[in-house]
């Protein structure tokens, strides 16, 4: 049972390697075929280049398992409170977060030296 393991694992690693290298060669080419639109300044084929090669990239990254792919979910635990109080949390959250829930203070100020003392007091926790 092991030997057929591992074969099945060291076929899924050839098969592997071998999407990487098709992914490395078509990445190759879209490298070239954006060098020689730069060439022709022709910048609408640049730009479609540079695309197709951030795509590239994104599937090599993928297959490399270093971008996680497919749905992720989150268990909350709930079974310890009663029904009673997960309504009430409910609604607290609908309170805080709904739609008709309006920011307690204003937004911290956009510019760089510019400063609102109420906002600074909020952080500051006073």
């Amino acid at each position: 049972m092991l030997k057929a393991e591992a074969a099945a694992e060291k076929t899924d690693l050839i098969y592997g390697q071998t999407l990487i290298d098709e992914v490395k060669a078509i990445k190759a080419d879209a490298e070239r075929l954006q060098l020689e639109a730069e060439g022709r300044r022709d910048i609408r084929g640049a730009l479609q280049a540079i695309r197709e090669r951030v795509s590239i990239v994104e599937l090599q990254a993928k297959l490399m398992g270093e971008i996680q792919t497919g749905n992720r979910s989150v268990t909350v635990n709930v079974a310890t409170i009663t029904p009673e109080e997960a309504l009430e949390y409910a609604r607290d959250v609908i309170t805080l977060f709904g739609p008709s829930a309006a920011p307690e203070h204003g937004l911290p100020p956009l510019i760089e030296g510019e400063s609102d003392s109420s906002v600074e007091e909020q952080f500051d926790g006073n």
